[in-house]
């Protein structure tokens, strides 16, 4: 896509019936990127159809309508969009608890799933200790792997391959995945009878945004790691003593390893979106509108002391209720009913940014002539300086260029520097000429 609104899923490369696009990595955005491996002659439209960036005419409304709308009892709220019941909770299984990114539920989810036989293989993001890559997207097929796999990965990957292989070998698939990729997989469905097959549950993560591989970078940087010797790091790390929005990122390398604590090392890159991908600033799906199940944070005050972590779930059909009930019922997981305002309320933040926020970065996209899709909201030029994406296209231009971390903070710092200067500025102006008569 143009203007590098590409958020590098690799749906189109999977189901492309030519085989003619391969994902590849981007060491200057830091994000998947399509490579065509020859000039395609057959104009499908295919690899548009399944993008979630794209303008189809088919948002996350009208596929989240033809799936869910039509059962009994089924609710929908503007923020999160349809469910059927909500919980907050986490896995009775300490280890099972500890080991996730939050209260472990998704892992225990996962594993009852696997071992009453409602799927066989699960498709999820996973460690690449020295790899080229710190993480990949894979299949696996038992508990042991499953574990493995626990713990968020802030980090892209691509899902062409492993689609590839849902294609190719039979088989009840659940995956795992963030709202754009599920909006992908479902504009999938909707032309390859195979996918609506074999993807027997799309399990979906509250999202505020990804970031790109220099984040996984910058973590290694602040742990005092070479990034040449980087062997492996792992995210949501928690340790007594810490709320839970303050867990660690553990960096392994060479024969050292270092935690970084998110709230006092990375909150401000993340906050600021110095790693942010261009298209997640023009994204309004909050809670994977498109995914059967869905799982967060529960960033609520009652629930943030307990660095165990606890999870908010929402489900969109009557068959994930039940799968979910029957294991709090089993003790598979400790589980209290949540009103869905308190679920919303949980991602307030989040909810700002993606759909607040967006009207203005709709507004200047629209005045860079960037060929953005339609959105849920309307671009509306907002009384303040939004710096999102100057900070979002000048954060790999600035990583690129570092002569050190600092030389890179400091970059970066001098943007929001400039918010302050430009409010100023507007409102003295606006008051100027406001007195003589001038309309601003």
């Amino acid at each position: 896509m143009k203007q590098h609104l590409c958020i590098g899923c690799g749906v189109c490369a999977a189901v492309c019936p030519r085989g003619r696009l391969n994902m590849q990595m981007d060491e200057d955005t830091g994000i998947y990127t399509v490579v065509p491996a020859e000039e395609c002659p057959y104009n499908c439209g295919l690899c548009d159809a399944v993008c979630p960036f794209a303008d189809t005419g088919c948002n996350e409304d009208v596929l989240a309508d033809g799936l869910y709308s039509r059962q009994p009892g089924i609710m929908h709220e503007l923020e999160c969009g349809y469910y059927f019941q909500c919980w907050a909770g986490f896995c009775s299984g300490e280890q099972i608890r500890l080991n996730g990114a939050s209260g472990g539920a998704t892992t225990a989810f996962l594993e009852s799933l696997l071992t009453c036989g409602k799927i066989e293989r699960i498709v999820c993001a996973q460690r690449v200790p020295g790899g080229r890559t710190l993480f990949e997207c894979a299949i696996v097929d038992d508990i042991d792997a499953l574990y493995e796999a626990s713990k968020s990965a802030y980090y892209p990957v691509e899902f062409s391959g492993v689609l590839r292989e849902v294609l190719s070998v039979p088989g009840k698939y659940a995956i795992v995945c963030l709202p754009c990729v599920a909006k992908a997989i479902r504009l999938a469905q909707r032309h390859i009878p195979k996918l609506r097959e074999r993807i027997v549950i799309i399990i979906g993560l509250v999202c505020g945004h990804g970031v790109n591989s220099h984040f996984g970078s910058y973590a290694a940087m602040l742990a005092g790691a070479s990034l040449e010797e980087v062997k492996e790091i792992t995210f949501r790390v928690k340790s007594a003593g810490h709320q839970a929005n303050n867990s660690a990122v553990r960096v392994q390398w060479s024969d050292q390893e270092s935690l970084v604590h998110w709230m006092n090392d990375l909150n401000e890159a993340w906050v600021d979106n110095w790693f942010t991908p261009k298209a997640c600033l023009f994204c309004d799906d909050i809670y994977a509108e498109c995914a059967d199940i869905v799982f967060m944070d529960a960033w609520l005050p009652e629930f943030i002391d307990d660095y165990k972590g606890t999870n908010l779930l929402l489900s969109r059909t009557s068959q994930t209720a039940h799968w979910i009930q029957n294991m709090a019922a089993n003790n598979d997981l400790i589980l209290w009913d949540i009103d869905v305002q308190r679920v919303i309320a949980s991602q307030r933040g989040v909810i700002q940014f993606k759909r607040v926020k967006l009207a203005h970065r709709l507004w200047q996209a629209r005045g860079r002539n960037w060929n953005v899709s339609a959105k849920r909201v309307a671009p509306h030029k907002a009384a303040d300086w939004n710096p999102d994406v100057k900070r979002s296209e000048l954060g790999t231009v600035y990583w690129k260029q570092r002569s050190s971390l600092s030389d890179f903070q400091r970059a970066m710092r001098s943007i929001k520097d400039e918010y302050p200067w430009w409010v100023a500025f507007r409102r003295k102006a606006k008051n100027v000429l406001k007195r003589a008569g001038i309309q601003w």
